[in-house]
């Protein structure tokens, strides 16, 4: 498989992602900025802030 550097250089990953047939379209904007937010906490909480 080649990648595709172009796309990748210019930070477009809705051309860059397409070519690797792994696009995660998410809705209407046809983009994938901003669409999907992921927070990973690992352990307990240990203090409480107030």
């Amino acid at each position: 498989m080649t990648m595709p550097t172009t796309p990748l250089a210019d930070n477009d990953s809705y051309n860059f992602f397409p070519a690797l047939d792994d696009l995660l379209a998410t809705g209407p904007a046809r983009t994938n900025v901003m669409d999907m937010q992921i927070l990973l906490i690992s352990g307990s909480i240990a203090r409480v802030f107030n």
